[in-house]
């Protein structure tokens, strides 16, 4: 099955990461609703994890100056950036800003988020950084 549905390696993977820092999260904010979404594009069957944090719930330092930095060292923390096959995910990770939006014919608001999307090239390319960093004397 995964032959014709390339997503699951990465999908199957992230599901099954149990790091306690990641399933802290859910746990200190089930009341506040932490959002973890999954989409992918039909044609490439490239999928994307979206983790949404409600307004003032992001971790300490999720700001717009610092948000690239801070949001990959979250995913290294959480363990994500270990999983086998972590390059098959893109993330997005956003702040809900407080701001919402009707759209003409459409029942309920948008949630605004500020957000930032990374993708598993991105996501290599910092790790190769951050261990060349790590072996420099």
């Amino acid at each position: 099955m995964e032959e014709s549905y390339r997503y699951l390696k990465g999908l199957n993977t992230f599901l099954s990461n149990s790091n306690n820092s990641w399933l802290k999260i859910f746990r200190d904010t089930v009341r506040v609703g932490t959002l973890v979404e999954f989409t992918f594009d039909i044609n490439t069957q490239h999928p994307t994890i979206f983790i949404r944090f409600p307004q003032g719930c992001a971790p300490k330092g999720f700001h717009l100056k610092n948000m690239y930095s801070c949001s990959l060292v979250l995913l290294d923390r959480l363990s994500m950036l270990d999983l086998e096959h972590y390059e098959l995910l893109d993330y997005v990770i956003s702040e809900a800003t407080g701001k919402y939006t009707r759209h003409v014919g459409e029942h309920g608001l948008q949630v605004h988020y500020n957000q930032i999307h990374f993708d598993g090239r991105t996501i290599a390319s910092w790790k190769k950084g951050k261990e060349a960093k790590a072996s420099t004397p």
